[in-house]
């Protein structure tokens, strides 16, 4: 476990490789369904299932979309907002957006209220102003297994995360 204010500011950004299409996240959704509805009967399983299906089993809003994260820098809750994107590989400026993180699905079968450290998952981000420019770009369905992404961030962590990039740089 490690919270967002235990991680060092240069390393506070989420990488997000790839967009799930309709069709993707809805096999994904069933994914989940077919995991709840295998869990043995019993109350606690029962409230348990409730909870996890209660994430995926309402339509997605217009500007929320399912990406796949890699490596995510911190424990991160539902709510966590970023200000930033930006393209690791590249020296363009960052584009400004406003992205609210939903939920997400853990081992592709458990829909949870966070993200957790260190690990590959899917999450539901909304772009309530639209989905930026740099994030449109990523792949679609593309099961790539390389680690090239679109990185999110705030507006004062992305200073340090510069400065941490120039330093390596040199």
């Amino acid at each position: 476990m490690r919270t967002i204010a235990q991680t060092p500011p240069h390393q506070r950004y989420l990488m997000v490789a790839e967009r799930l299409s309709p069709a993707a996240w809805d096999k994904e959704c069933q994914r989940v369904r077919n995991y709840v509805s295998e869990l043995p009967r019993n109350p606690v399983n029962r409230q348990l299932g409730a909870e996890r299906l209660a994430f995926i089993d309402q339509a997605l809003p217009v500007t929320s979309h399912p990406f796949v994260i890699l490596f995510c820098y911190a424990d991160i809750p539902a709510g966590t907002s970023w200000g930033l994107a930006f393209d690791p590989k590249t020296p363009l400026p960052p584009e400004e957006t406003h992205a609210v993180f939903q939920f997400g699905l853990f081992g592709r079968t458990l829909a949870v209220s966070n993200l957790e450290h260190g690990h590959h998952q899917l999450a539901v981000i909304d772009f309530p102003h639209g989905l930026p420019p740099l994030l449109q770009s990523l792949p679609v369905d593309a099961n790539r297994q390389n680690y090239d992404h679109i990185a999110l961030c705030c507006a004062d962590d992305f200073r340090e995360i510069l400065s941490h990039r120039k330093i390596a740089d040199q």
